[in-house]
Order: structure tokens, then C-alpha cells, then sequence
């Protein structure tokens, strides 16, 4: 049995074993087995007492009625919270993926060629410069705040203009990945930042 998670196009039908998400699912494509999706209920939080704003949560896509959500809580005076990814129409060779935490980032992070970080503000540190180090991870950023005490020679490369970064991002596979990782490791892990903040106080 196959299991269809998405509608087929028109013209299209789904092989004779398909399993669909529910009844309506199911008979939109000329048939009658579904199995309803299921959440493990200790994820979640069972609370009585609610707070004041309400909630949109899925692909901010024009057929999930974000837009009609945005304007029901305008005409009915309710704040609400928005909470998902921009599905973008990008060219070939982009991809968005929404917000990412846990294993999907330590994947991404672990997976990538480089991290670009082209800062145009002065950045405090750059907290993702030193996961993708700690991931083996080159970095291509520009010379702003933190960046040049972060990124040195042997983990990354450092320009001002995006033509320069262009031009340096070909350099960037001459990078060992031992270095970023041992360079994370020396100096921006947990213990290093704990035996900081004691000696400081």
C-alpha cells in the first residue's frame, strides 16, 4: 500500500493500494480507505486557560488561507501569531526550508560546502559561524564585528565587497574540515565558555 500526503493533479490517479489522510481525501480521488494522521500526545500541552492572541501555523501559501486568517484577526480585534515557513518561488539551484533546529540543522549544517555569512551589520559574535566550524564547515563572510576573531585563515575567508566574495568562495574547498572542527573545539566549545565565565568571575 502506498500513502498519498498531497492531492494528485487532475487526470492523474493514484495506484490501486493508496491509502489517503481522510474520508474527503479519499473520495476526491475516487476511493474509500484512509487512515487519519496521529501525533504522540506527550509532545503537546494541555492547558485550559489560553492567552490572547491567536494562532496560524502551516505554509504561508496563499491556499492555507494565511490571508484570511491576517484579515479575520484585523475585523475581529485579535493579535495574532503567525508561525511557519514562506513557501518562496525561487530560481533553480535555491531552496527554502523554513526554520530549522536539532538534527535537520546539525544535517544541514554538517552537509554544506560552506556557510555563507555575509553580515552587513556588526555582528556580536555569529553563534552559526561556530556551529558550521564545529561541523567541519568552511565559512565565507565579510571583515564585520566578531567575524575576523571568529574566522581565521585556516577555517574560512573574509572579504568586504560581494564581488570579493565571489571571487574567494573557490578557495574555500582548499579548507580542511579538521581544522574548522579542531578550531571549534579549541576555542568555542561549552566547557571553553564555561571555564571563561569563571575565570571572569
Amino acid at each position: 500500500a502506498e500513502l498519498l500526503h498531497g492531492n494528485l493533479r487532475e487526470g492523474r490517479t493514484a495506484p490501486p493500494n493508496t491509502i489517503f489522510l481522510s474520508a474527503n481525501h479519499a473520495k476526491r480521488h475516487g476511493r474509500t480507505a484512509f487512515v487519519y494522521n496521529g501525533v504522540e500526545p506527550t509532545e503537546f500541552v494541555y492547558r485550559r486557560e489560553k492567552t490572547n492572541y491567536d494562532l496560524f501555523l502551516g505554509r504561508l501559501h496563499s491556499v492555507k488561507g494565511y490571508r484570511w486568517a491576517i484579515q479575520g484577526a484585523r475585523r475581529t480585534g485579535r493579535k495574532l501569531v503567525i508561525a511557519g515557513g514562506w513557501r518562496l518561488s525561487l530560481r533553480r539551484g535555491l531552496r527554502y526550508v523554513g526554520s530549522v533546529a536539532g538534527r535537520r540543522k546539525a544535517e544541514l549544517l554538517a552537509g554544506a560546502a560552506c556557510l555563507w555569512m555575509p553580515a552587513l551589520w556588526d555582528e556580536p559574535f555569529g553563534l552559526t559561524l561556530v556551529e558550521a566550524m564545529m561541523s567541519g564547515t568552511a565559512v565565507l563572510g565579510t571583515r564585520r564585528g566578531a567575524l575576523p576573531e571568529v574566522v581565521s585563515v585556516e577555517v574560512g575567508t573574509l572579504g568586504d565587497t560581494l564581488d570579493e566574495l565571489v571571487e574567494l568562495r573557490n578557495s574555500i574547498q582548499q579548507i580542511d574540515p579538521q581544522a574548522c572542527r579542531s578550531r571549534a573545539e579549541r576555542w568555542f566549545s561549552h566547557t571553553q565558555m564555561a571555564e571563561q565565565y569563571l575565570r571572569m568571575y
